[in-house]
C-alpha cells in the first residue's frame, strides 16, 4: 500500500540515528565531494536581449556538465530566451521523465496522452488562473522562443511539468487528487470534458503497472543560524528525493532571473523542463524550500508552488514580507515549505516553515511548542514523541506538527516512519555539532545536507549497491546572506547512475550574476 511505502520501518530506527549521524560527521565517510567551479564558459546568447547561457566547468559532471542560464529583460523576452536556448533540452527532459515514470511499455504513448490531457485541464482550468500575469508572459515567451527554435510544444511541456510538480508524490494519491477535483467541479454543476474522464480511466487501468516506476517524494529541508553557526550566518538545505535515473539530469541547470521592473534578482536550481523553483535563493538573502505533505483536503485552485516560491523570492526581502505574500495567495495540495531570510538573523528568527493544505497554513519558527509536544503511537500503542525542535534551527521532512494538519494527513506518523526517521537524522546531526562544541560552517552544513539525501538503504554511505533504491536527484545547500549555493545533481544513467548527495557539491557564487 502507499502507506507502507512512505513509512516502511527501517532496519536502523531513529533511536540509533544519533550514533550513526555522529560517526558520519566525525569521519566524513559519506562519499560526496565539495568543489569550486573552474569556469563559466559562454555557450550562447539569447536572441531577445541580454540573456546568456554558460556551461559550468569543474572536475565533476564531465559527461553532462550543468549549465547556468542568466535571463535578463522583459518577462516575455526572458521566457523567449529560455525557450529558444533550451528548446531541445525541454522536449527531451519532459519525454524522458514521462517515459521513465510510466515505464516503457506498449501502453506508454496512451498513458502519456492521458497525462497530457489531465495536466492541460488542471493548468488551463485551475492553476493558471492563480498565476500572475508576469509569469504567464514568461511562459508564453517560452512557447514562442522554442517554436522559433523548431520545437512547437515546449510551452505545453513546461506547464505540464509545473502541474506534475504540484501533484502529490505517490501515484494513488495523485489519482485521488484528480478524482476529488472532478467531483468538486461536478458538484458545482460544471461539466467536466469527456476527454478528462477518459484520461483518468486510462491512468486507473494502468496504475498497477505504472506503480513500479513511480517513486514517492521523500524530501527534506533545514535552516541553521545564530549561535549554532560560524559568525552567526544562515545556512539552509533542500533535498529533492523523487523520480531518479529518468534522464532529466542530462540537462542540469541553474537559472538566474533578472526581470525588468524592480523585482529582485533570484536563482533556481534544477532541470531544464522543470520551470520554476524546485529550490532557490534571492539577491535579498532569501532561500525557498519544499517537501511533500500528503493531505486529504486539497484543491488545484491555487498558486502552483514552483512559481509561488519564485514569486516570494522576487517580491520579498524578509520573512514578514514572505508570509504576507503567502497569505495573499491560495494553497493547493499539501506541502511543507520553508523560507529563510538572512536579513532576519538579528531578530533571532531567520526561518519559517509553512505546513499547508487547502485553505489552511500553519506557520512555524524555531523551537515551537507544537512540535515539541507532538506524539504518535508506536507499535505497542504507546504514545511517543516525534518532535524535537531546537533554538536557531528549523527543519522538516514529509510530515507535519500542527494539530489541524496532522488530522488530515494521509500517511502514518509512527515513530518508526521513514519521514520521522529522516527528521531525527537532521536533529541528531545538529545535536552532535552542539555537543561537540562545533560551530556549523559551510562544510558542516553540506555534510548534514548530504546525510539526509536518499542514497538507498544506507543514508550514511554512498554505496553503489544501494543506488537502485536511491531517489535523491537534487541536493542544495545555500548561504543566502553571502550569495553562495553549493549544488549537487544526480549524475550518470542506467547502471552508472548515482544520487545527487553522492556527487560533487559545486560552489556557485551568484554575486557574479545578480
Amino acid at each position: 500500500t502507499p502507506n507502507m511505502r512512505v513509512c516502511t520501518t527501517l532496519a536502523i530506527v531513529w533511536v540509533a540515528a544519533a550514533t550513526l549521524a555522529a560517526s558520519a560527521v566525525a569521519d566524513n565517510p559519506v562519499g560526496y565531494s565539495v568543489l569550486d567551479v573552474d569556469s563559466y564558459d559562454h555557450v550562447a546568447s539569447g536572441p531577445k536581449g541580454a540573456s546568456k547561457l554558460y556551461s559550468i566547468k569543474s572536475q565533476a559532471y564531465t559527461d553532462s556538465p550543468p549549465q547556468l542560464l542568466v535571463l535578463e529583460g522583459s518577462r516575455s523576452n526572458m521566457g523567449y530566451d529560455y525557450g529558444y536556448l533550451l528548446a531541445g533540452a525541454i522536449k527531451e527532459s519532459y519525454n524522458n521523465l514521462l517515459d521513465s515514470m510510466i515505464g516503457k511499455k506498449w501502453f506508454t504513448p496512451i498513458v502519456k496522452g492521458a497525462m497530457a490531457v489531465l495536466c492541460d485541464w488542471q493548468w488551463h482550468s485551475f492553476l493558471s488562473k492563480h498565476v500572475p500575469a508576469d509569469f504567464l508572459a514568461e511562459i508564453q515567451g517560452v512557447h514562442d522562443g522554442a517554436k522559433a527554435a523548431g520545437i512547437h510544444e515546449a510551452g505545453a511541456y513546461v506547464t505540464r511539468a509545473i502541474v506534475l510538480a504540484n501533484f502529490p508524490g505517490d501515484l494513488p494519491h495523485l489519482l485521488y487528487v484528480v478524482e476529488d477535483e472532478i467531483k468538486s467541479v461536478q458538484g458545482e454543476g460544471v461539466a467536466v470534458p469527456t476527454g478528462v474522464i477518459e484520461a483518468l480511466d486510462i491512468l486507473k487501468t494502468h496504475a498497477t503497472d505504472m506503480q513500479a516506476h513511480w517513486t514517492t517524494f521523500q524530501c527534506s529541508m533545514f535552516a541553521i543560524w545564530g549561535d549554532r553557526t560560524v559568525d552567526g550566518d544562515l545556512y539552509s538545505c533542500r533535498n529533492l528525493d523523487w523520480a531518479a535515473n529518468t534522464g532529466i539530469n542530462k540537462h542540469k541547470i541553474a537559472v538566474v532571473y533578472k526581470p525588468d521592473g524592480g523585482a529582485h534578482s533570484h536563482a533556481t536550481f534544477g532541470f531544464a523542463a522543470l520551470y520554476g523553483a524546485l529550490s532557490g535563493m534571492s539577491s535579498k538573502g532569501l532561500s525557498v524550500h519544499e517537501a511533500n505533505l500528503e493531505q486529504k483536503l486539497i484543491t488545484f485552485r491555487g498558486f502552483p508552488w514552483v512559481l509561488r516560491l519564485r514569486y516570494i523570492m522576487e517580491q520579498a526581502a524578509s520573512l514578514s514580507e514572505a508570509q504576507a505574500i503567502w497569505e495573499a495567495t491560495n494553497n493547493t495540495v499539501g506541502f511543507n515549505h520553508m523560507v529563510t531570510s538572512a536579513s532576519d538573523i538579528g531578530s533571532g528568527k531567520a526561518a519559517m516553515v509553512f505546513e499547508t493544505r487547502e485553505a489552511y497554513t500553519a506557520y512555524f519558527e524555531d523551537d515551537d511548542g507544537r512540535e515539541a509536544s507532538a506524539e504518535s503511537p508506536d507499535k505497542s500503542g504507546e504514545e511517543t514523541h516525534i518532535g524535537a525542535p531546537m533554538k536557531h534551527a528549523l527543519w522538516r521532512t514529509n510530515h507535519g506538527y500542527d494539530p489541524q494538519i496532522r488530522k488530515t494527513f494521509m500517511d502514518p506518523q509512527s515513530p518508526t516512519c521513514n519521514s520521522v526517521f529522516r527528521y531525527y537524522l537532521i536533529h541528531n546531526t545538529f545535536q552532535y555539532y552542539d555537543q561537540s562544541n562545533m560551530r556549523v560552517g559551510h562544510l558542516e552544513a553540506i555534510n548534514a545536507t548530504s546525510i539526509v539525501g536518499n542514497k538507498g538503504k544506507d543514508f550514511f554511505h554512498c554505496n553503489k549497491e544501494n543506488f537502485p533504491h536511491a531517489s535523491n536527484i537534487l541536493s542544495v545547500m545555500t548561504q543566502p546572506g553571502a550569495g553562495f549555493a553549493w549544488v549537487a545533481w544526480e549524475d550518470g544513467s542506467g547502471d552508472s547512475w548515482g544520487p545527487a548527495a553522492c556527487q560533487a557539491y559545486l560552489k556557485l557564487d551568484l554575486n557574479k550574476f545578480w
